[in-house]
């Protein structure tokens, strides 16, 4: 990553590639802005959960990032939680347990990412947002 510059995970929207999380980078310092594309609130949804996944590791090998800041593009909302509509979609315990592994599979990433991460926080922190949070520092 250079020194000022954006990239884009991506999510699918509509027949367009659209993401929810994107990077700017400036001397070091990688701003990361989840804005979850055609949606009021931002959640943690299976699709998301692949970008911050690519997203981590990206930042775990690039050795010019220093530190990265995790903002919302929402105005009043920073993370509302999990995508609660993708419960419907749980056949089995072991779907649903599927489901919570990979969301603190996640967290884990974030808490052990090897540059110190920020939690920008501004408006609602719920749920998943809240332990989003937590694994920041």
């Amino acid at each position: 990553m250079s020194s000022t510059s954006e990239v884009s995970i991506g999510g699918l929207v509509g027949t367009r590639w659209k993401p929810a999380l994107s990077v700017e980078v400036t001397d070091g310092v990688v701003l990361i802005t989840f804005d979850l594309p055609n949606e009021s609130v931002n959640k943690l949804s299976r699709a998301v959960k692949d970008e911050f996944v690519a997203l981590v590791t990206r930042l775990e090998r690039d050795t010019t990032v220093q530190a990265a800041v995790l903002i919302s593009g929402k105005p009043d909302v920073w993370i509302a939680g999990a995508d609660i509509e993708e419960f419907l979609q749980l056949k089995t315990a072991s779907d649903a347990e599927r489901l919570s592994r990979d969301g603190q599979m996640l967290l884990d990433s974030l808490e052990r990412l090897r540059v110190p991460i920020i939690a920008a926080i501004h408006g609602a922190c719920l749920g998943g947002g809240l332990e989003a949070a937590l694994a920041c520092r």
